[in-house]
Formats: C-alpha cells, structure tokens, sequence
C-alpha cells in the first residue's frame, strides 16, 4: 500500500502549518479545494462516485498538500478519488484560485 504523508513548516518558526495558519477562511479553503479538484480530475478523465467523495471539501480529503511559489499542490492517493490503476493524482491551485479563502500571504512571499 502506498501512504501519502506531507507536512508544511513555518520556515522563519519551525511550527508545522495548519490550514488555519495558512487561511484566514480554511473551510473556505476546502471548498475551493474541492471545486478546482473536481474540475481538474474530470478534465483528466476521472469521474464517479469515489471521485466525489473523495473531494468533499472535509479536511481528511485534504489533508496531503504542499505550497508551491504561487498556490498549492493537492496529493490523493490511490482508491480517494479513482481506482488503483490511476495511481497518485495530484492538482494544483493557484493563490487566484484560493482568493476566496483568503491566504495568508507571507507563507508565500518567502
């Protein structure tokens, strides 16, 4: 089985970073998550219901991410949103995308 596991750092603190610190909406952060995944993952060809479930905007399905210089990178894993065979998908959102959520911008200007 493959396990997928990411932890984000406050680079200037050490603290691990929570959606809380990075929103000041985090489940405004999750909806949007759970939007640009959906329309992603359909565009790239996957569908059905483990797909759905598997991007309701709940922080479990969330719960493996990464920053990235302008957004961040979604990871699921094998069987959240699709079969096996479909392996690791990944979706990315950029800081435009998660406007709504309100990102604390500094984790992203260092």
């Amino acid at each position: 089985m493959i396990e997928l596991e990411t932890v984000n750092y406050d680079r200037k603190t050490g603290e691990r970073l929570s959606l809380e610190d990075l929103f000041e909406e985090p489940e405004q952060a999750l909806v949007q998550f759970s939007r640009v995944s959906r329309v992603q993952l359909t565009a790239g060809g996957l569908s059905g219901d483990t797909m759905y479930e598997g991007t309701e905007p709940a922080e479990e399905n969330f719960a493996c991410f990464t920053l990235l210089p302008d957004g961040v990178r979604l990871y699921f894993g094998p069987y959240q949103v699709f079969g096996w065979s479909a392996g690791v998908q990944t979706v990315e959102l950029t800081l435009d995308d998660l406007r709504p959520a309100k990102p604390r911008l500094q984790y992203w200007a260092e």
